[in-house]
């Protein structure tokens, strides 16, 4: 919904602006509503997925579940989704894993979030990645 309106208000706005300044808009509006800005460091992000509390992971689930909409499929929440966009386009990742490996490590992890949902449930106080598989643990 956020993207439509968005959408709606950029272009009302370009077709009301010279084209230098709806170029310098189009840069700022991408750049602030865009998931990972451009220049931003990947390595703060996977900083911050090794330091995910189990309890992070259960509190998301629990807000999902309690959704008046759309509910999310466990893989569909913000830190697994995170993981995984690191395991498949991190630059890291990228430079030294082909494509296959690192659909592997995705493939991996996605079949691992039962189990890691389970241990967090278990063991609220300790680091989501303690549960993942050692191949996901290795590349992040």
């Amino acid at each position: 919904m956020k993207w439509i309106v968005v959408v709606l208000v950029v272009s009302m706005a370009l077709m009301a602006m010279p084209l230098y300044a709806a170029q310098a808009f189009v840069v700022l509006a991408h750049n602030r509503f865009s998931e990972t800005t451009p220049g931003s460091v990947h390595t703060d992000e996977v900083a911050d997925l090794k330091t995910v509390r189990c309890s992070q992971i259960n509190r998301a689930l629990r807000q999902n579940q309690t959704r008046w909409s759309t509910k999310l499929a466990p893989y569909d929440l913000e830190t697994f989704r995170r993981t995984e966009r690191h395991l498949s386009s991190g630059p890291v990742n990228q430079a030294f894993l082909s494509t296959d490996e690192r659909q592997a490590l995705v493939r991996d992890l996605v079949a691992a979030v039962p189990q890691v949902i389970a241990g967090c449930r278990e063991n609220p106080g300790r680091q989501y990645v303690d549960y993942l598989p050692e191949s996901v643990r290795q590349a992040l």
